[in-house]
């Protein structure tokens, strides 16, 4: 049946170079690459080239150069910031994108040659090369490499397929018409998953929508006791799919705010248009990274104002699967957080010694402490109301470092980009005299950490911090770490830097590390009264 069709194939002439050009060409970009099948149209033409029909070498130069040009195409989208989220929502599912990101985190430059051979993927991660600002050098390195040899490993398959075929065709006719209709059954069973994922997608988002919806209007009337109908602004950015996410979320919570696409207006734009809120007013920030005006971080810029701010930095850092943890944690529960947060500072600022146990190891702070600050969303007497969520946290340090001493258990710590790092076991640590002395056994990763801060200063353990956002576990964790500091159990910094509290010999601007590492817990006590076990607090 197949070599009915045979002599009609042959009668394209250069035609048939075109139409395999193209099929390569759509199947490398963006949204598109999902519905062109592409790889299969090249390895059957590989089979008509086994039939001695066309040039191998000019079929190959035509399916290499569409697979080129293609992932360039949409290496430029990615650059210019077009979202295919927003401008096809029917197509496909937003995890396509994120999968594709994730894959570009984890390999980097050379992500960009294996996701070429990598289903759905394959049309997505030049996009995200693009969008994560790729050098052009590195781009067409990977891509021109990994699209010669696409090109040639599928027209190979195809063509050794066809020399067996030619060998037994006369008792598999039928083979033939098999193929062609797997070819379309693919192509139309392809169609409709991606409607019934985009769908699925589409019923899930309502849903959490609603309940996203929902916390952030109880952080800005609960948490800082302003209407959702009083004037504000919004500024975000749409280059990660989180940021996407909760800036639409905001804009349908804030009926009366200035909204602003950071990329898509000038740093003088958005100082006239802050200059028309009066004291006091909202300010949203919603960033894949952190915005600045200029010299100035833009958070603090709003603070000199006397604005209040709500900011979301480093939206990007966290992948697809930690979405929904990031936007549960964004739930405001006033009573807990009041209640708790007052019940920990009173205790900590009295205390005479805390003890942070994990199993078999014991860290033992002798008092008095430095005054605890809350970070619960009660901004009462406070001069800068708000910061970065989500929030709550009670922390302190010790008033004399030397009074820290024992051992603790670390379950994960901060890296350089800092991204959470989880190594397979707990990392024991060693504190003498408030200075990390020792680490038994630790992966390279945390060595690395720490011949960093050696570098420069010393190994201090500064910050004791009581995390207290249940929505974040030891389990249920943030690739971002500044996100992740909240998650309800026990943190310390190391290194010389603290931005709250001052110390004679801790200068501000000479000190360059606060990293932080997070105690594998079972209890604390402070006095001797238990106020932490086994992942929550404990309050009489």
């Amino acid at each position: 049946m197949f070599n009915d069709w045979l002599p009609w194939i042959s009668q394209l002439g250069m035609g048939a170079y075109l139409l395999l050009f193209l099929f390569a060409f759509c199947e490398s970009i963006a949204v598109l690459g999902l519905l062109v099948p592409g790889a299969t149209v090249v390895v059957l033409f590989g089979f008509i080239l086994s039939q001695g029909m066309y040039n191998p070498l000019e079929a190959g130069v035509a399916a290499a150069i569409g697979a080129i040009l293609g992932d360039i195409f949409s290496f430029v989208l990615g650059r210019r910031g077009v979202d295919p989220a927003r401008r096809f929502p029917r197509l496909f599912a937003q995890t396509t994108v994120d999968r594709a990101e994730k894959f570009m985190d984890d390999y980097g430059v050379a992500g960009v040659f294996l996701g070429r051979f990598i289903g759905p993927l394959r049309p997505f991660v030049p996009f995200v090369a693009g969008a994560l600002k790729m050098r052009w050098r590195s781009f067409m390195a990977m891509n021109v490499t990994s699209g010669v040899l696409w090109a040639a490993s599928y027209l190979a398959v195809g063509y050794f397929f066809g020399q067996f075929w030619s060998s037994i065709h006369r008792g598999l006719r039928w083979v033939g018409l098999g193929l062609v209709v797997i070819v379309i059954a693919y192509c139309v069973l392809r169609v409709i998953g991606v409607k019934r994922r985009a769908k699925l997608t589409k019923k899930v988002t309502s849903s959490s929508m609603v309940a996203l919806e929902q916390n952030l209007r109880d952080i800005i009337t609960k948490a800082f006791r302003i209407d959702v109908s009083h004037p504000s602004m919004l500024v975000f950015d749409e280059h990660s799919p989180l940021s996407t996410r909760l800036s639409k979320a905001y804009r349908d919570v804030l009926t009366n705010a200035i909204v602003i696409n950071f990329d898509e207006t000038t740093p003088d734009a958005v100082r006239a248009a802050i200059d028309t809120l009066a004291p006091g007013s909202l300010v949203v920030l919603v960033q894949s990274g952190s915005f600045r005006l200029n010299e100035f971080r833009f958070r603090l810029e709003l603070f000199n104002r006397n604005l209040a701010v709500i900011e979301h930095p480093h939206l990007g850092r966290m992948p697809e699967e930690e979405h929904e943890i990031y936007l549960d944690s964004l739930a405001y529960d006033e009573h807990y957080y009041h209640t708790v947060g007052s019940w920990l500072k009173e205790k900590i600022d009295s205390a005479k010694q805390i003890i942070v146990s994990c199993e078999g190891t014991e860290l033992v702070y002798d008092g008095p402490f430095e005054s605890a600050k809350l970070n619960t969303g009660d901004y009462t007497g406070m001069k800068n109301i708000g910061g970065m969520f989500p929030i709550g946290e009670v922390f302190t340090e010790a008033a004399d470092f030397s009074k820290a001493n024992g051992f603790v258990k670390l379950f994960a710590y901060a890296d350089a980009d800092f991204h959470v790092i989880v190594p397979p076991e707990p990392v024991t640590v060693r504190i003498e005299n408030g200075i990390l002395v020792e680490a038994i056994n630790p992966p390279e990763s945390f060595t690395a950490v720490l011949d960093q801060i050696r570098a420069d200063e010393l190994l201090w353990v500064r910050e004791l911090g009581f995390g207290m956002n249940r929505a974040l576990t030891r389990d249920r964790r943030l690739t971002d770490i500044g996100s992740y500091e909240r998650m309800c159990g026990i943190h310390l910094s190391l290194g010389q830097k603290h931005s709250v509290y001052t110390k004679e010999g801790f200068p501000k601007r000479s000190s360059k590390y606060h990293v932080d590492v997070f105690a594998d817990v079972t209890t604390v006590t402070i006095d001797g009264e238990v106020v932490y076990r086994d992942g929550s607090y404990v309050k009489a």
